[in-house]
């Protein structure tokens, strides 16, 4: 390796996906055992050895508890572990923050479900219009008990970078207050559009971001969609820091 070249980051430095949709027909996400085993073989096929499924736990949009999706994973882990044995699946959940959250936070902890083993990682989704009053408890509880909240894709609340607000300086706090902070590897490339493929940059190239998932929700054009994000990452990434997704995989060996 040249001195002046960058290394390129790659899913294999990553290991483990982090935020996907991949537990068939509980949510938004893939609706069948076979979507769902094209969507790791695609996965697979960029590199990656493991993904944390993160099936919405949204108690006005979906019906689901942390006991049914551990059951359904139940069901569901073998299938894909026969067809797929060098690929781990972890399940984890994405939680929406509303006072509903943060009560379960301070009353049932143990309940909820997280990544990493011991290093407690916690997908938490903000609203996406506003910015919720139950945030900063939230990061102080999460921080007094041991818990890391991660937020999920951060680039897609608009109101963090809006009327001329730095993404980087809009984040700072949180971070300091223990958040990690979550990207979908497609923002950078326009998967949501402009406005947030700017963002992303912006925070990538920042060096303000812990971990990256696909969030994956379907298994159709998985393969170009991971592949154009993994382009721009991949030419970009001598900054970023593959701790927290080596936690994740150390978190189930």
């Amino acid at each position: 390796l040249w001195p002046w070249r960058k290394p390129r980051l790659t899913p294999a430095d990553l290991g483990y996906d982090y935020h996907s949709h991949l537990l068939p027909g509980v949510d938004d996400g893939v609706a069948s055992d076979d979507e769902a085993f094209d969507a790791i073989e695609a996965l697979r096929a960029a590199g990656y050895r493991g993904a944390v499924v993160t099936p919405h736990i949204y108690p006005d949009a979906y019906r689901n508890t942390e006991a049914s999706l551990q059951a359904r994973f139940a069901e569901f882990a073998p299938r894909a572990r026969e067809r797929f044995p060098d690929f781990s699946l972890v399940l984890a959940a994405e939680y929406l923050l509303d006072d509903r959250f943060l009560r379960r936070l301070s009353d049932e902890p143990e309940q909820l479900l997280t990544a990493g083993g011991a290093h407690r990682l916690l997908l938490v989704e903000l609203p996406t219009m506003y910015q919720p009053a139950e945030l900063w408890p939230m990061l102080d509880h999460c921080r007094a008990i041991g818990v890391h909240a991660v937020i999920a894709h951060i680039e897609r609340y608009r109101y963090l970078f809006s009327e001329g607000k730095s993404p980087l300086a809009s984040i700072e706090p949180m971070r300091q207050a223990g958040a990690l902070i979550q990207m979908n590897l497609t923002a950078p490339v326009g998967r949501y559009g402009p406005t947030i493929r700017k963002a992303a940059r912006l925070l990538w190239q920042g060096g303000m971001v812990d971990l990256l998932g696909s969030d994956l929700h379907q298994s159709r054009g998985a393969e170009q969609r991971l592949g154009a994000g993994w382009r721009y990452l991949g030419s970009t990434g001598g900054r970023f820091d593959t701790t927290w997704h080596q936690a994740l995989e150390a978190g189930e060996t």
